[in-house]
This record gives structure tokens, C-alpha cells and sequence, in this order.
């Protein structure tokens, strides 16, 4: 029987040099996969590991190729992975399909499998109220796939061409309610199944993720040619995420306008 999820790694040409990092610590983590994996590419061919490559030619810009490969897919759901999301759990078959079942039960169409401070101490599964910032993202989750192509194409027929511009959208769209309402079809899992990890940040390998599993596995990933962070500049994307955990989204407005007049950057 054709499973329902497929596994969709979301990639460009220009990110080619973090394939082999991100499936060997998959297939570390996850050595018995079931279902089908696709990682999409411009024009470069990928022939390790199993793995079904999704052709989008030319870059034609983040949502462009990603419509073009979600309609390559043939499952009803896709678990959404950038190429420097990494586990650090063994993944389990069986708890995937215990989602995607309540997926359907419940119906469903946005499950967010990485860790949200704001939920650590409620049940291992939650529903979302509008207030919360960053309700639906682009954090590793499953999703109905045509829920996600739909989304996908009306933001692109409003001009929007970035993830930072699909995300702003929901936190703009949810934001107009007056009223603090659970939001319908969008659940989180609280157990932080994958382990998840992000390796990359602003174009840069994440050291301490590198040593992790250079420490914890004998993976010994390669960074090739790719520069590292620098340990001040992890430092304060640590501190930039955990303000996110007492913050609410207008301070956290006001103080990035305040840190803009002393030269900090950021990137959403």
C-alpha cells in the first residue's frame, strides 16, 4: 500500500554542498524509513541515498520552485524539512503514522513537529490560539500538501516571493483578530520528536550543532568550504531566540527598532 507522507527537503543548487551533511545524519537517525524522500534541486542530480530529486530548472525564486516541486509529489502529506534541519532522535515510522491518522481524524492540515518554548509544559499535543506569533511557519512540520500549494499560490498571486513573506502573512492574518480564538486545523507536538536541530544560520554552519554530532556520533560531518559562525554571533542568536520565550511579538517589535539605531541587523 502507497504511503500518505512523503518526506520533501526543501533546497536550491547553491545549497549543494549541505546534501551530504543532512542525509547522513537522516539516515543515521532515521535508517528505516519508509517513505519516499525528495529533495528539490535546480538542475543538479543527487544520487546517494534513495533519494527522489525534483527538478525546478532556473531559480525562479523560493515559492516559484517550491510549487513547482510540491506538484511533483504524489502523497497527500509531506514532512516539510529545509537542508539543515537535522535530528538528533531516532525517528520512528510508527509515530508518524499515529500523525498522520489524527491528521485526518481531526482534519487537520499543519502539524509543527519542532519544539515551542511557550507549549514545553502543556500535553504532547496542542491546539494554537490566534495571539500566538508565528502560529503557521515554515519550522520542520507536516503538512496536507494542498493546503500548503493553495497557500503557496495565493500569497504568490499577492507578489510574495520570500519564507520571510510567508511567514509575516500569518502573523499579519492572525493578528487582525479581535478575539483570542483556537485556531482550526493547526496542531503542535510538545515532544520534539526529531531532536530538531538547525545547522545553518545566515548562510553559516551553527558550530556548536557541528560539534554536537561530531562529539555524540562518528558521522565527523565535513564543512567543507562553508564559514562558521563565530562564537559571539552564536551567542547572540541564543539570546535572539530565547527572548522570543518571555517576550510578546510587540516588544519584541519596539526592540528591534531600538537595537536597528545601534547597527544590529536581522534578518525578519
Amino acid at each position: 500500500m502507497k504511503e500518505k507522507l512523503g518526506v520533501f527537503i526543501d533546497s536550491y543548487d547553491k545549497n549543494s554542498d549541505l546534501w551530504q551533511n543532512f542525509f547522513s545524519v537522516f539516515n543515521y537517525y532515521w535508517p528505516d524509513c519508509k517513505y519516499s524522500k525528495y529533495l528539490v534541486t535546480n538542475k543538479i542530480d543527487y544520487t546517494n541515498n534513495n533519494v527522489n530529486i525534483l527538478k525546478t530548472g532556473s531559480d525562479m525564486g523560493w515559492f516559484d520552485c517550491t510549487l513547482k516541486a510540491l506538484y511533483l509529489v504524489e502523497e497527500e502529506y509531506i514532512l516539510f524539512l529545509f537542508d539543515d534541519y537535522y535530528f538528533s532522535k531516532q525517528m520512528n515510522n510508527s509515530d508518524l503514522d499515529e500523525i498522520i491518522t489524527l491528521m485526518e481524524n481531526e482534519d487537520l492540515y499543519f502539524y509543527r513537529l519542532s519544539p515551542v518554548r511557550d507549549f514545553h509544559k502543556q500535553s504532547t499535543r496542542c491546539y494554537v490560539n490566534s495571539d500566538f506569533v508565528y502560529a503557521i511557519n515554515l519550522q520542520p512540520a507536516i503538512w496536507r500538501k494542498k493546503d500548503f500549494i493553495n497557500y503557496l499560490e495565493l500569497l504568490r498571486q499577492n507578489g510574495m516571493d520570500t519564507p520571510w513573506e510567508f511567514e509575516k502573512y500569518f502573523i499579519e492574518k492572525f493578528s487582525k483578530s479581535k478575539e483570542v480564538n483556537r485556531i482550526p486545523g493547526i496542531m503542535y507536538d510538545t515532544r520534539d520528536i526529531m531532536g530538531y536541530k538547525n545547522a545553518v544560520i545566515q548562510g553559516k554552519w551553527v558550530g556548536h550543532v557541528m560539534r554536537y554530532y561530531n562529539k555524540k556520533t562518528e558521522l565527523k560531518l565535513n564543512m567543507g568550504s562553508r564559514e562558521c559562525m563565530g562564537i559571539m554571533l552564536e551567542l547572540y542568536d541564543y539570546v535572539k531566540i530565547s527572548a522570543h520565550s518571555f517576550m510578546s511579538y510587540k516588544t519584541r517589535k519596539q526592540v528591534k527598532k531600538l537595537l536597528k539605531l545601534f547597527g544590529f541587523k536581522f534578518v525578519s
